[in-house]
């Protein structure tokens, strides 16, 4: 029996735990089984549902979240994890989040940058996982507004797919002659003479629990990310390294997160309408 380390997001509270698996598909390939244990963020909700009998009923919700505890309805996320911290502040993220920014060189600000459009950074460091997020530009190869479809032709790690090479550049900007996650992968560690994005050379597709780690679920309206850190962000579909097997599907689907509703779904790897956000794993 192999364990494979699964989280889940319930209720606006993420669980972690282990759990048994005998078959040969999940939504973990080989390679990724070996990337160090994965704790979620918290979700950054603070507030609290109402009266929890007609909450039950009600959709969509009669009257809106409140900062008040309602004791009809116990035990919510926002009494819980690290978002509720009174000590917390909003200045290195919003609620429980903690990040940093890194210029081009992968180097921390002595002095932090006043706003992007000033003094533009690369990346970001989330501080409770240590993981290392690309920063979408305004222009060239890491444009916000460039789509790719999902591409990996690597038969240990691709699901038994390896989707669509997708020669049309334009859905890239014409930045790269296929606009796919493989040749955009390469792309980024090619950076800088072979240095690449911020002075690190192995960034990767992030898994979907990777990704969800930095959504910010108190966000109501556009994308459901912390852009004090992270600017230029889209709210639609962006793509994960993960495979998805469920029903009668062949492989040929690969997991994505909405940045905008904050829930993630099944997409073709053809499509070539979906967004790309790299991680990088910690860095000691």
């Amino acid at each position: 029996m192999k364990k494979l380390k699964l989280s889940f997001s319930v209720c606006c509270f993420s669980l972690i735990f282990f759990v048994g698996c005998d078959t040969n598909k999940s939504d973990q390939t080989e390679s990724e089984e070996s990337i160090p244990a994965l704790y979620l963020n918290d979700t950054s909700v603070t507030s609290y549902t109402q009266n929890f009998s007609s909450r039950a009923v009600d959709d969509p919700l009669p009257t809106a979240l409140s900062t008040i505890i309602d004791m009809t309805a116990p035990g919510q996320d926002a009494d819980l994890g690290k978002d509720n911290n009174p000590t917390n502040n909003d200045i290195d993220g919003i609620n429980g989040f903690k990040f940093t920014r890194l210029n081009s060189n992968g180097n921390t600000y002595s002095v932090p940058p006043i706003d992007y459009a000033s003094d533009p950074w690369s990346c970001v460091i989330d501080e409770n996982t240590g993981f290392i997020w690309e920063v979408k530009t305004l222009s060239g190869l890491q444009d916000f507004n460039n789509r790719y479809t999902w591409y990996n032709s690597d038969s240990k790690t691709n699901g038994g797919h390896a989707g669509e090479i997708n020669t049309d550049p334009k859905t890239c900007q014409q930045t790269l002659n296929n606009c796919n996650t493989e040749e955009y992968i390469k792309a980024i560690n090619n950076l800088n003479d072979g240095k690449g994005l911020c002075g690190l050379n192995n960034w990767r597709l992030p898994l979907r629990e990777e990704l969800r780690s930095i959504i910010d679920y108190s966000v109501t309206e556009g994308a459901m990310v912390d852009t004090n850190y992270f600017p230029n962000a889209m709210s639609s579909d962006t793509w994960t390294s993960q495979t998805a097997y469920y029903g009668t599907t062949t492989g040929d689907q690969a997991w994505e997160v909405h940045f905008d509703t904050g829930h993630s779904e099944a997409h073709v790897k053809s499509s070539a309408n979906v967004f790309i956000r790299l991680v990088h794993n910690p860095v000691n």
